[in-house]
């Protein structure tokens, strides 16, 4: 029998963490993450996965999702990175936005010196990114300059810039989200406190423009939830989480006062992980020295603590990735620090890298020829 997803977080352990830096003098945040997809589903043995995080020195690091090593560096921008997301899949590919106006395609493969792709046509910070599932489509959010605000899209693999929304949101867009299995349609959210729907196959903003709905604060994070992913949520920067139905745009939950109904425990929402009914939502939340809980909202019960993760962070956590294929979550936070939490515990991740090792040892020895 499947194991529920409520179970494996009762069960996550810290595993591994790795720092970013060193140095106590040098505060370096690390400010978005992302896993490298797969094909298939690695056991983990032959888990050989990237992960990627950006820190607030402007560049990007690629470890190894296994144990946390630190495997390689991008210089990626001159400027604060505003996201970073592998392609689905062309899965080689890394793109990252800035607050330099530019995103940029990356090439895993090749030594960094240069990016593979560069997509022009923005003159102003770019606050966030997203790639949608086929690849095809690139799409960022600017800051509001002189009350203007736009949302960009690129055609990725002409690297043409299609379309540009610029009356849907009225001040910075803080996050867009494409719809993991429709390429067309997209999800925004900004500190107008609006969160928007698109449907990126019509001709104009007007027509394109689905769904309005308004969580009445500053938007922090938007995405698709449920297993269907036919429901939008967002946080807010005030730690609000809000639901709605994706077709019509009916508000299914929302828990504005979780800090006061578990104020020992949580000081603000990192972000959501994930739901495997349609009226239950996992979110991560957080004290600002590094103590982390797992919250379950839903409807038919108050808000619940289903596990509590500590002993990797000292600090605020910025950003999260849950692993489906590993059943682990990923965290990174203004401590520096990216920790690995798993269903299995430290020791048996252990004896998982020595397998990989010897794995990787083997797939490299030369070949005996015959005779020999």
């Amino acid at each position: 029998m499947m194991e529920s997803m409520e179970d494996m977080m009762r069960k996550l352990n810290f595993c591994e963490k790795t720092a970013i830096s060193l140095k106590p003098v040098e505060e370096e945040y690390i400010l978005h993450m992302d896993i490298q997809q797969s094909a298939d589903t690695p056991d983990s043995a032959t888990d050989d996965r990237l992960l990627a995080c950006s820190s607030s020195s402007y560049n990007i690091r690629l470890h190894a999702r296994h144990n946390m090593a630190t495997l390689q560096q991008i210089d990626a921008h001159k400027n604060v990175i505003s996201g970073i997301k592998f392609a689905h899949n062309d899965t080689h590919l890394l793109f990252s936005s800035s607050w330099d106006g530019s995103i940029r395609c990356w090439d895993i493969r090749t030594d960094f010196k240069k990016p593979a792709q560069e997509f022009a046509g923005c003159d102003k910070c770019l606050l966030c990114l997203d790639i949608n599932s086929s690849d095809s489509k690139i799409a960022a959010g600017t800051e509001s300059v002189e009350k203007e605000v736009e949302l960009k899209i690129w055609d990725r693999r002409q690297n043409v810039l299609l379309t540009d929304f610029t009356d849907s949101h009225m001040d910075d867009i803080t996050q867009v989200s494409f719809h993991p299995t429709n390429e067309n349609l997209l999800a925004s959210g900004s500190t107008d406190g609006l969160v928007c729907k698109f449907d990126l196959a019509e001709d104009t903003e007007e027509n394109s423009l689905l769904l309005t709905m308004n969580s009445l604060s500053s938007v922090a994070f938007v995405g698709w939830c449920s297993p269907n992913y036919d429901q939008i949520y967002c946080t807010t920067h005030v730690d609000t989480f809000h639901v709605w139905d994706s077709t019509e745009g009916d508000l299914l939950y929302q828990m504005t006062n979780v800090k006061e109904k578990l104020k020992d425990k949580v000081e603000y929402i990192v972000d959501y992980i994930g739901s495997e009914k349609t009226d239950h939502w996992m979110v991560l939340a957080g004290q600002k020295n590094g103590n982390l809980s797992i919250l379950e909202f839903s409807n038919d019960k108050d808000v619940e603590i289903i596990s509590s993760l500590s002993g990797g962070h000292t600090g605020i956590i910025r950003c999260l990735h849950w692993d489906k294929m590993t059943s682990s979550l990923v965290t990174g936070g203004e401590d520096s620090m990216v920790c690995l939490w798993s269903t299995t515990t430290a020791e048996e991740n252990k004896e998982v890298n020595k397998l990989k090792i010897k794995a990787h040892k083997l797939k490299t020895l030369p070949r005996i020829k015959a005779g020999q």
